[in-house]
């Protein structure tokens, strides 16, 4: 929770009214996020930690806190894979 990731600097992000798709222009592949991704991505435009993401989706989404940690880990951990989400630091 305490690990710190930022978006990486190549992507674009387009507004399809509760969609969003996001193009990495390093690898030219396009994504599909719903809301909740595309938040996630807007909030890691800056530096910013796991915990800071969970928290504000948890203000936003009425969900069991657990599960709104479980789904933004393996959200992050499938951006990380695809090279979309950097780690930049942990605690």
């Amino acid at each position: 929770m305490n690990t710190t990731v930022v978006a990486a600097e190549s992507l674009s992000v387009a507004d399809l009214g509760g969609e969003s798709v996001v193009l990495d222009s390093q690898s030219g592949k396009y994504y599909g996020l719903n809301e909740v991704g595309a938040l996630v991505l807007e909030l890691a435009q800056r530096p910013v930690t796991v915990a800071e993401i969970t928290d504000s989706i948890q203000r936003q989404y009425d969900a069991p806190p657990d599960r709104i940690a479980e789904d933004v880990n393996a959200f992050l951990k499938d951006m990380i894979s695809a090279e979309l989400i950097k780690v930049v630091g942990e605690a």
